[in-house]
């Protein structure tokens, strides 16, 4: 079965899979498979087929460990979102899956990546139990998940006032 943009909109609103309230969070509880990741004027969601939790922890662990720009990605269905942190900013790139010039965005955020490392570990650690369950396979425990994020927490007081 193939989904357009429009029997995805029904199902998560059927689900009650809506964007929360913008600076609340940067990423919503994840629920049935989709979290909505949102810094700047939009919102996206992103589906099960990335997995948030780990692979978004690993890349914030080893930005702040390098102190170099790293990226996160995650899919939309239709389209995915690129976003680069870096020193200063983030920068969020979305592309459409239909491949048409107007279907595609950019936006430049004002938060470096301590910041972005903050708020992605208390937006996990606030709804772990919901996230051990996102990715893809029954191995994963929540010890998995609370040792990535204790890494990060050490992290970002190790590395804290790099940014002052």
């Amino acid at each position: 079965m193939v989904w357009d943009s429009l029997d995805i909109l029904h199902f998560r609103l059927y689900n009650n899979i809506i964007p929360e309230k913008r600076g609340a969070h940067m990423l919503s509880k994840p629920q049935h498979g989709w979290t909505n990741f949102s810094l700047g004027e939009k919102c996206y969601s992103i589906s099960y087929l990335t997995n948030v939790p780990f692979d978004w922890l690993d890349r914030a662990i080893w930005g702040m460990e390098t102190l170099l720009p790293f990226e996160v990605y995650g899919c939309c269905e239709p389209g995915r979102i690129v976003c680069v942190v870096d020193f200063s900013e983030c920068r969020i790139f979305f592309e459409s899956d239909k491949h048409q010039k107007d279907d595609s965005s950019y936006e430049a955020i004002p938060m470096n990546m301590l910041d972005f490392s903050q708020k992605l570990h208390k937006d996990i650690s606030d709804h772990i139990d919901d996230w051990q369950k996102w990715g893809y396979s029954n191995n994963v425990t929540k010890e998995d998940l609370q040792s990535r994020l204790d890494r990060l927490q050490k992290l970002i007081s190790v590395k804290a006032n790099c940014f002052i």
